[in-house]
């Protein structure tokens, strides 16, 4: 992928963003203020509970009071559901939040379609999302991988001149050009998210971690507690999850091509060679053991009857035998 075709694959990419986002916040705020069924269902269930259970109460109430202390609690408890349904009531961030979720499979599952139409058009705009997000995710990795290739021909070059190995200079390059590319996309994103989010260092990386990896547990989610002012910041998180996941693919891939180049399957080789060197010699030393404790049983045996003398049974055949002897006789 060149250049050209990225930055049309990334213009596309966010523009399908803002389709999905504008989709689901029409779809999905058509249910905003409204008490779920389920919600409604308990309430109706506690109203009656407070209605036919009065002598759990306070008896010295008035009818009076009673009515009112019955109305102040029912009134508390519904203006929380209604709390909590304005609080995940869509904006536009969160549909396009929820659809970046959605086309990299981070899935943090703090929020959620609710409509059936929502739930529809979610299965489709995946199937045809996810994988233009990895089709990107691909390219970005490649970019960074490029940049690594580069420092890969600049360190045998160096290596050449110089009195370094290359094997040596290799590492010390590539250790010199992923540090920079960590402290980019998790140490300083973990900083940004201790001050803004007012979490622990810990949380803040484990929040990174677990975003770029896309495992996505959902118990720590970006841009959900700051003010609606502060867009720079969430439009932030967005661009950080892009090129992070492109980034940290790009390490991964790079992993996976170590594990299996030929140096590794050699040291492979030799520790599998070795193992059934080992076994076959743990085997050999079992069987002389087995050998060693089955001659020593037999041999104290033997010498227990020799002591003993023959058993019974062998005297009763001498005997049988010296009778039949001397009738023949």
């Amino acid at each position: 992928m060149n250049k050209r075709q990225g930055i049309i694959l990334f213009v596309a990419f966010v523009l399908y963003l803002v389709m999905g986002g504008a989709v689901f916040r029409t779809l999905e705020s058509s249910i905003h203020g409204q008490v779920p069924e389920s919600q409604l269902v308990i309430l109706n269930h506690f109203k009656d509970f407070l209605m036919e259970n009065e002598s759990l109460f306070p008896n010295e109430l008035e009818p009076e009071e009673w009515h009112q202390y019955m109305t102040t609690v029912y009134g508390l408890y519904m203006d929380s559901v209604h709390e909590n349904e304005t609080r995940r009531a869509w904006t536009f961030y969160d549909a396009f939040f929820f659809s970046l979720t959605v086309v990299t499979t981070i899935g943090y599952g703090n929020i959620s379609p609710l409509t059936s139409p929502g739930r529809f058009f979610c299965i489709f705009y995946a199937l045809f999302g996810i994988p233009m997000a990895g089709i990107l995710l691909a390219g970005i990795g490649d970019f960074f991988s490029a940049k690594l290739m580069k420092v890969h021909e600049r360190t045998k070059t160096t290596a050449q001149g110089g009195s370094r190995s290359p094997r040596f200079a290799l590492v010390i390059n590539t250790v010199t050009y992923l540090i920079p590319g960590l402290v980019l996309f998790l140490f300083l994103p973990a900083g940004v998210f201790m001050a803004l989010e007012e979490w622990t260092f810990l949380e803040a990386f484990y929040y990174a971690f677990i975003t770029l990896t896309t495992i996505g547990f959902g118990d720590y989610v970006a841009g959900i507690n700051v003010g609606d002012y502060q867009w720079a910041y969430k439009m932030g998180v967005m661009c950080w999850i892009v090129f992070g996941l492109g980034y940290l693919s790009m390490i991964l891939n790079f992993i996976a091509k170590v594990m299996k180049s030929k140096h590794v399957k050699k040291i492979e080789k030799t520790v599998t060679k070795n193992l059934k060197y080992t076994q076959l010699a743990f085997n050999k030393e079992m069987v002389g053991l087995m050998r060693q404790m089955t001659e020593f049983y037999s041999n104290k045996v033997k010498m227990k009857q020799d002591s003993l003398g023959p058993p019974p049974f062998l005297l009763i055949i001498l005997q049988i035998g010296r009778a039949s002897c001397r009738e023949r006789v």
